[in-house]
């Protein structure tokens, strides 16, 4: 009788794009491609029972034309963003934090094969779009 050593669970690479929680799992410094200091932020979407989501990038370029998205990322995750003020961020600040996202999706490269971007970063000020409901079925069975 055949035998094979079972495999673990295969991770998530998708999912369908909406309002999700990350977990930054990791942080580095890198140099974009123009050579401005960049923090490269990886994390993993969280889709409920214990399941591991995909994992989706956010760079974060330091130069003055980028600084809304560090703001945006930075509010999310729970720091206090105050204009005008200079401060020093590490990659090590963002590890462990926790924030809500809006998942877009793009078409890869093979036919077919889908993957998630990172549109935006949601405040914890705001709140993010509600799904819109369901119009309500007529019904002649009014219980009153």
């Amino acid at each position: 009788m055949p035998t094979y050593k079972q495999s673990e669970p295969k991770p998530v690479y998708f999912v369908e794009p909406g309002t999700y929680k990350v977990e930054i799992v990791n942080a580095m410094e890198k140099l974009s491609k123009a050579g401005n200091p960049m923090i490269k932020l990886i994390c993993r979407v969280e889709i409920g029972e214990g399941a591991k989501g995909p994992e989706v990038h956010e760079h974060l370029t330091f130069t003055e034309k980028a600084g809304w998205k560090i703001d945006q990322v930075r509010e999310a995750c729970g720091f206090a963003v105050i204009p005008g003020e200079d401060i020093d961020v590490q990659p090590e600040h963002f590890i462990g934090k926790t924030a809500t996202v809006v998942l877009g999706e793009e078409e890869g490269a093979d036919a077919g094969h889908r993957f998630n971007t990172l549109e935006r970063w949601v405040s914890p000020k705001s709140s993010a779009p509600a799904p819109k409901a369901k119009p309500a079925k007529e019904t002649d069975d009014i219980p009153f």
